[in-house]
């Protein structure tokens, strides 16, 4: 897993990650912004990711995103 990441855009971060890297999204994140990012992306036929949610009984801890494909065909 790569390091946490916080402050840059989320689409452009997603653009810039390779096939099969994996980065740690902070808690910060909205949810929201960064699953709809990773549709958009991949209705643009940009690629395919999944994102994980890490949480524990104290709260969300990040957000595991993967890129899986750089087509939307896998």
């Amino acid at each position: 897993m790569e390091k946490m990441v916080t402050g840059l855009g989320v689409k452009k971060q997603l653009r810039m990650m390779e096939v099969g890297q994996e980065l740690v999204f902070s808690p910060e994140t909205n949810e929201n912004t960064l699953r709809n990012a990773c549709n958009v992306l991949k209705r643009q036929g940009e690629g395919l990711w999944s994102v994980a949610k890490q949480s524990d009984h104290q709260g969300v801890r990040g957000f595991n995103v993967k890129r899986i494909s750089n087509t939307v065909e896998v």
